[in-house]
C-alpha cells in the first residue's frame, strides 16, 4: 500500500535524536553484559563472587528506590557540584578569555596554571579538606576545590577558542565603528556561545567527580559518602547500587545539558 504524501514525516533533528538514544540505549545494554561477564570472570578466578554483578545488584538498587534512601546524598552531591561548577566555570572562562587578550596576564598566569593541571586531583582533595575544613555542608571546601582542579581546564579550552576568533571579524567591527555592547552582543557572544557549552559539560562532569571524590575521602553526606560508608561494612551490592545512582543522575543532567545545547545553537541540528 503506498504511503499518501500527506503523511506526516519526523523531523530530521528528531529522527537523529531517536536514532541516538537507540544506539546510546543499545550502548547501556551492552555496558550491563560486560559488567555482568567481568563479575562473573571474577568470581570464577577468585572461588568466590568478589564483584556483584547487575543481577545481585538490582534487588538492593530497587530497594534503593523504593525507599527513597537516594534522594538526600543525591540532592547533597548535586547542590554541591552546582557550587563547584559554577565557581569553577567562571573563573575558568574569565581567565581563559583574558589570557588569550593579554600576553602578559598569559605569562604571568602560565606557571600556576601548569602547577594546578598536573596537580594530583587527591592531593589537592586531602589539602583542600584539611585545610578548609567540612562545615557548612563543605561547599567552601568544594568551591576552592573545584576551583583548583577545573578552572584550568576551562580556561585552556576557552583560551585556545579565543585564539581561533577571525580576526577580520575584529576589524570590521573596528572599520564601522562598532560599540563595545554592539560588538559584545552580536559578535563575540555568538561566536562564544557553542564552545562555552561544550565547556559548561566538561566543568560539569569533571566538577561531578571532584565532589564524589571529596565526599569519599573527606565530606560527610552526599554519594561518595553513601558509596565509602557501604564500602567500609563490605556491602558492596549497596555501594554499587549507589554508583549506579552516581552514573545515572549523570547521564540524565548531561542530557538536559545536550537538549539545552540544541534549543540554544539551533544551527547546529
Amino acid at each position: 500500500m503506498a504511503v499518501s504524501a500527506a503523511t506526516p514525516r519526523l523531523s530530521p533533528w528528531l529522527s537523529a535524536a531517536l536514532r541516538d538514544r537507540g544506539v546510546q540505549l543499545g550502548s547501556l545494554v551492552i555496558l550491563l553484559l560486560l559488567w555482568q561477564v567481568f563479575a562473573k570472570a571474577i568470581g570464577a578466578f577468585g572461588g568466590h563472587n568478589i564483584v556483584p554483578g547487575p543481577i545481585e545488584t538490582a534487588p538492593e538498587f530497587f530497594s534503593i528506590l523504593e525507599s527513597g534512601g537516594f534522594w538526600t546524598p543525591l540532592i547533597e552531591s548535586v547542590s554541591r557540584t552546582a557550587i563547584g561548577f559554577v565557581v569553577a566555570f567562571v573563573a575558568g572562562t574569565a581567565i581563559g578569555i583574558a589570557t588569550a587578550q593579554t600576553p602578559t596576564f598569559r605569562a604571568f598566569t602560565a606557571p600556576s596554571m601548569n602547577v594546578l593541571l598536573f596537580a594530583p586531583t587527591l592531593v589537592l582533595i586531602y589539602l583542600g579538606t584539611s585545610m578548609i575544613g567540612v562545615s557548612g555542608g563543605g561547599y567552601s571546601t568544594i568551591a576552592i576545590i573545584a576551583g583548583l582542579v577545573v578552572a584550568p581546564n576551562v580556561s585552556i579550552y576557552m583560551r585556545d577558542v579565543m585564539k581561533d576568533f577571525d580576526p577580520e571579524l575584529a576589524a570590521m567591527a573596528d572599520s564601522y565603528r562598532v560599540p563595545t555592547r554592539q560588538r559584545v552582543l552580536e559578535v563575540y557572544i555568538p561566536y562564544l556561545i557553542p564552545p562555552i557549552l561544550a565547556a559548561t559539560r566538561i566543568a560539569f562532569s569533571q566538577s561531578w567527580k571532584v565532589v564524589m571524590l571529596t565526599e569519599v575521602f573527606g565530606l560527610p553526606g552526599g554519594l561518595g559518602f553513601a558509596v565509602k560508608s557501604a564500602y567500609t561494612v563490605f556491602d558492596l551490592d549497596r555501594m554499587m547500587s549507589f554508583l549506579v545512582v552516581f552514573v545515572v543522575a549523570l547521564l540524565v543532567i548531561e542530557q538536559g545539558i545536550r537538549l539545552l545545547e540544541h534549543r540554544i545553537v539551533k544551527w547546529k541540528a
